[in-house]
């Protein structure tokens, strides 16, 4: 259950219990909308009506079929939708494209790095030496 009503995307209380394959009962704000599909996964009420909340929540309790099925479909989204490597596959895929698009310019005002004399370099040291 998330009743937020300041988190921008999806609160990460919810992402964890829909990757824990449990329903969840959230606000109508923010991302979650994008996430829950009302009555699928959970059920997405509109804030400040604590009524609506209540009956959810004792419908969800008394219905251990319908808590099964809303898991299955949220672990499901989870896996689709917030899956590591196909968020790193497509970070990879943007920087490709940008690095294609964009070659990268050294002009006299900001010279090529010398990697070579920074390797060989020794590391900056912290404090004083003495």
């Amino acid at each position: 259950m998330s009743t937020a009503l300041s988190d921008g995307g999806l609160a990460a209380s919810t992402a964890e219990a829909m990757a824990c394959g449990l329903p969840v009962v959230i606000t109508r704000f923010g991302d979650n909308e994008k996430w829950v599909t009302d009555g699928e996964g959970g059920f997405v009420i509109p804030p400040g009506e604590p009524g609506i909340l209540a009956e959810r929540l004792i419908y969800l309790l008394k219905n251990q079929e319908v808590r099964r099925r809303f898991g299955q479909v949220n672990r499901r989204t989870i896996e689709e939708k917030n899956n590591y490597h196909k968020e790193m596959a497509q970070v990879d895929r943007l920087y490709q494209e940008v690095s294609v698009r964009t070659p990268v310019r050294f002009t006299a005002a900001h010279p090529s790095p010398n990697l070579s004399q920074a390797e060989d370099s020794d590391p900056p040291t912290r404090g004083h030496q003495g």
